[in-house]
């Protein structure tokens, strides 16, 4: 699958500040808009891709660390297929919605019970970045290596569940739902909502005692050990990425492994080294 430049579609520079690549956004998207009688919905889907991975800081790192698109993609409509129609007049003109200087995410942000089911949080740990250096031949020709990092992994001794000898009990402040009711207010007027438990992160429950090796956390800073297939003909500065092997967090899923790779070519090549090369480069590697 061919690179989409996201920089480019949006048109801003890469080092671009996360203001700058909003107001681009939401310049192109007034521009492209379906419902503008000069809309176009293919490239209005193309900057709400763009900009649903450039304008989430954290899955911009990963874009730019990875040097791929890959994972990043939404599909109808971009936002996860929200469908900015239903504001009817978005960009248009039309009903003064172009008037609106908040973001989406802004208005449901914490409303995990509104219209979600139960309002659990999809909680998920921090992506890690290490570097790894290579030498040209492996390369070349591939190499699996392993890394040691220490890092919040899951407690061994609970599960993760951060309870002593896996024993839970109905959270008090939820009576067990892992809902509570909420007021929020919104630009669209007061609605009361059901949000996940703070208590018992809406699970309904918690745990009776907390684990003794990680204080009830659920994860503790430990040492982790990660074997990296490292592809042939991997370029210098690429990323590999080792899904689940970043931070832990309880309740959640772990972030990712970034792996940088940085070949070391050597200052002089023999011609021998020369035309190995060239032999590996004619058969596609």
């Amino acid at each position: 699958m061919s690179k989409k430049d996201y920089y480019e579609i949006l048109g801003v520079d890469r080092n671009a500040s996360q203001d700058e690549i909003k107001r681009a956004f939401r310049k192109l998207a007034h521009k492209y808009h379906p419902d503008k009688k000069d809309g176009d919905a293919k490239k209005f889907k193309e900057v709400s891709e763009a900009y649903a991975t450039l304008g989430d800081e954290q899955k911009r790192k990963q874009y730019d660390m990875l040097g791929s698109a890959g994972g990043f993609g939404y599909g109808g409509g971009g936002f996860g297929g929200f469908d900015f129609s239903n504001f009817g007049g978005f960009g248009s003109g039309q009903g003064g919605s172009h008037h609106f200087e908040f973001d989406l995410s802004d208005i449901f942000s914490g409303m995990g019970g509104f219209g979600f089911g139960s309002g659990v949080r999809n909680k998920r740990g921090r992506d890690i970045q290490v570097d790894l250096n290579i030498l040209l031949s492996e390369a070349l020709l591939g190499v699996e290596k392993e890394i040691k990092i220490q890092k919040p992994s899951e407690c061994p001794q609970c599960s993760g569940t951060g309870a002593k000898d896996g024993k839970m009990e109905t959270c008090k402040k939820c009576n067990g739902s892992g809902k509570v009711n909420k007021s929020q207010r919104t630009p669209f007027g007061t609605f009361s909502v059901n949000v996940a438990c703070q208590e018992c992160e809406g699970l309904g429950h918690v745990p009776a005692d907390k684990c003794v090796q990680c204080a009830g956390a659920g994860v503790y800073r430990q040492e982790y050990v990660a074997k990296v297939k490292i592809p042939s003909g991997i370029q210098d500065g690429q990323g590999v990425q080792i899904r689940g092997g970043g931070e832990a967090v309880k309740n959640g899923e772990p972030g990712d492994l970034i792996v940088r790779v940085h070949v070391n070519v050597p200052e002089r090549l023999s011609a021998e080294q020369k035309k190995a090369i060239e032999k590996l480069r004619e058969v596609g590697l």
